[in-house]
Formats: structure tokens, C-alpha cells, sequence
């Protein structure tokens, strides 16, 4: 298309130019031409325009993902990573609140209590999230996931965190977050093990294994 119109550009400007050279007769005639050539190339360019808009935007706005996308990707590599970073998890399950995806939401918030036992915020966002979604669930006659089968999703990512930490190592954030989870979970036989295996990764570290037992 853009080929077209610069050969019609070169087509008028050349009407313009050797229209002094004719008589007025045949002036009047190439005027009247090169004033349908201009014609034609400016209907080219407004449909051009029309046609195919703003590429370069275009390409942009594509490219922006939904809340679905974001949420999906971002579950993705929780999982994949094994992530215990608790403001991500508390990303995700804002986000799957959003796309009342409820019982993922539960998991969600599960292991940011997990992650952090004693928030305050958390809490009340928490109790708000579970207060909600029973309403909704009642409301379509949908079964509420029980305190049991909450605390067993939070036993699972526990126990899902002990397994890598045990047989990839981690850094003593990760097992401080271990041990509170086994605290809000109340497997204190578990915990104390634990305790036991970091302190002879620690041997030799006294204040790092004091910072992991809160010592």
C-alpha cells in the first residue's frame, strides 16, 4: 500500500510541474487531474489508517495479559519454585479471590499463615476471605472446604517445604519458617526433629543456629 501512494505523490508532483508548460487549456485538464490524484492519495492514506490503525500499538496492546493469565503464571512458578516467599503467595490469593477461585484462594492464604504466623493484617484478611467465600458457597449449594481439610492443605506445602529443605539445604529464613509452620500446625515431634537435623547443620554456627531457634 505505502508503495502505491508514493508512486501517486510522484504522479502529481509531476502534473504540477509541467502544467506551465501546456496551454491553458490542457492546464486546466492537468490541474483538474493532479486534483484527483490528491484526491485518491489522501482516501488511500485515511484508509490506510483506518485499515490497519497503529501497528505499533497494536503489538502492544496484545501483548497485555489478563488477571487469568497473570494468576495462572504466577501459581506456575509458586509451585515450580517451591517459593516461601509469603508476599507472593499473598499476591495469588488476592488474585484468585478476584477470579473466585476460591478453594485455590484457601490454599493460597494456608501457606502465607503458614509463612506468617503472626500477622495481624494477614489474620483479618484471612477471616474476611473465609467468611466470604462460605457465603458464596452457601449461596450456589457448594461445599465449604472444613477446618481439617484447610489444616491438611497447610500440612501438605509443610510438609512439601521440609522435603526440599532436607534434601536440597536452604538458607536459615527458610528453616525458621519450617519451624513456625510445624508450631501453627502442632506437630511439635516433627518440629523437635527438625531442631535436632539444624543444629547439626549449624554446629559450627552459633549465632545463625540462635537467630533459627529464636534463641
Amino acid at each position: 500500500m505505502i508503495w502505491i501512494l508514493l508512486i501517486m505523490t510522484a504522479i502529481v508532483a509531476t502534473l504540477f510541474l509541467f502544467a506551465p508548460l501546456l496551454s491553458n487549456e490542457n492546464t486546466n485538464s492537468v490541474r483538474k487531474l493532479s486534483g484527483l490524484f490528491t484526491a485518491l492519495m489522501i482516501t488511500g492514506i485515511v484508509g490506510t489508517y483506518a485499515v490497519n490503525g497503529r501497528p505499533d500499538l497494536t503489538g502492544e496492546i496484545e501483548k497485555i495479559p489478563t488477571l487469568s493469565e497473570e494468576v495462572a503464571a504466577l501459581k506456575s512458578q509458586l509451585y515450580l519454585d517451591k517459593s516461601t516467599d509469603p508476599g507472593q503467595w499473598w499476591v495469588l490469593a488476592r488474585g484468585q479471590m478476584k477470579l473466585e477461585q476460591y478453594e485455590d484462594a484457601i490454599v493460597s492464604y494456608e501457606i502465607v499463615r503458614i509463612l506468617l504466623p503472626d500477622n495481624p493484617e494477614l489474620a483479618e484478611e484471612y477471616g474476611s476471605a473465609i467468611t466470604f467465600i462460605r457465603q458464596q458457597m452457601q449461596a450456589s449449594n457448594e461445599p465449604t472446604l472444613s477446618a481439617n481439610e484447610q489444616m491438611a492443605m497447610g500440612a501438605n506445602m509443610t510438609e512439601g517445604l521440609a522435603a526440599r529443605l532436607y534434601e536440597e539445604g536452604g538458607s536459615p529464613e527458610e528453616w525458621k519458617m519450617l519451624l513456625k509452620a510445624r508450631g501453627v500446625l502442632g506437630e511439635t515431634e516433627k518440629r523437635d526433629a527438625d531442631i535436632a537435623h539444624i543444629k547439626t547443620i549449624y554446629a559450627d554456627q552459633p549465632k545463625i543456629l540462635a537467630e533459627i531457634l529464636g534463641e
